[in-house]
């Protein structure tokens, strides 16, 4: 960050330079987009697949359902 002042006729004026204070927000903002892009991709993906296999056949996805259920609960 750059800060100068500047004393005129009894008056200081302050100048700061924000281009670095404003790019590194913005640097990890796309950091975040790039992350959430991927995330996004990633969730189609398993979407898609859920589309093409499980509930391709609605009776096994909900045994299977079920059956996951009975783990859970009796792993307790």
């Amino acid at each position: 960050m750059y800060v100068a002042l500047v004393r005129r006729d009894g008056i200081v004026t302050t100048l700061i330079d924000t281009k670095n204070e404003m790019k590194r927000p913005i640097d990890e903002r796309d950091g975040r987009v790039s992350e959430l892009g991927r995330a996004r991709k990633a969730f189609a993906g398993e979407i898609g697949e859920l589309r093409d296999d499980g509930l391709a056949d609605p009776k096994a996805s909900l045994q299977e359902t079920r059956a996951s259920a009975r783990a859970m609960l009796s792993a307790r």
